[in-house]
């Protein structure tokens, strides 16, 4: 959600980083630079990208992201495209702006001399293309990492919506393997942090990111309406109880 107050919660309450996700999520790349002001000093922030566009790269990197995560790479090509893109010349082509990340100008020249080594680009692979280009995307000189994205991963290969497939967790298991291999950071997306204790490759990766916010947020209500539900039914209705209701009272 558009609230920056929710990446300082998720830095209080332990997250090592947090993806803004201007693709799903209800952020958009004009809400980048708001949201991004929720983070504490050194906190890291990526900002997942709605497509591979140039624009969407630097407006989220002129914000104060340290790093862009790409959905749906599927060739050498595009990446590199985005690594060039992210980084300053003369390793790439990104333009010369002035914003938070620069610290509006007070810390421009220093942002500028350490932008190319901090800035990480990481791509996702979630289908069959990504899979095949694989070996390809994993050789561009400057790709910061990888995120595998076992949703569309499962739709791409016939499996819609279930990741635990056989076939799905196949092909996890081969990325894992030729991230390692080729020595790039793997990551991969979890819907909680049971489903990621519980996947049978967790020491394979080098990062992951965990849960939605808008889920997160109504897991824990429904969890509490269920419980007191659940209470009502095996000890009788507590009196004057009901369920928190937070609309606004009708007028006149």
């Amino acid at each position: 959600m558009p609230e920056p107050r929710l990446v300082e919660i998720a830095a209080l309450a332990g997250c090592s980083w947090v993806m803004v996700d201007c693709e799903h999520g209800a952020v958009t790349t004009a809400d980048v630079g708001r949201v991004l002001v929720g983070a504490p000093a050194g906190f890291p922030v990526l900002v997942r990208v709605p497509a591979a566009e140039e624009v969407h790269v630097k407006q989220a990197l002129d914000a104060g992201a340290v790093g862009i995560v790409c959905p749906m790479a599927e060739n050498a090509a595009a990446v590199r495209e985005l690594v060039t893109w992210a980084k300053y010349p003369p390793f790439g082509t990104r333009s010369v702006g002035v914003g938070r990340a620069h610290g509006y100008g007070l810390s421009f020249a220093p942002y500028l001399d350490r932008a190319n080594e901090t800035t990480s680009i990481v791509v996702q692979i979630e289908s069959a293309a990504g899979l095949a280009a694989l070996d390809d995307i994993l050789a561009v000189e400057g790709l910061g990492g990888v995120l595998i994205g076992p949703y569309d991963l499962s739709a791409s290969l016939g499996h819609v919506g279930v990741p635990s497939a056989p076939p799905v967790l196949a092909a996890v298991s081969e990325v894992m393997s030729r991230c390692n291999a080729a020595g790039v950071p793997v990551g991969q997306f979890f819907a909680s942090g049971t489903a990621y204790t519980d996947s049978p490759l967790p020491d394979s990766l080098d990062f992951i990111a965990v849960g939605l916010d808008t889920a997160l947020l109504a897991q824990t209500i429904h969890g509490h309406v269920e419980h007191i539900a659940a209470s009502a039914c095996a000890d009788g209705p507590v009196p004057g109880a009901t369920v928190l209701n937070i609309a606004p009272a009708p007028r006149g």
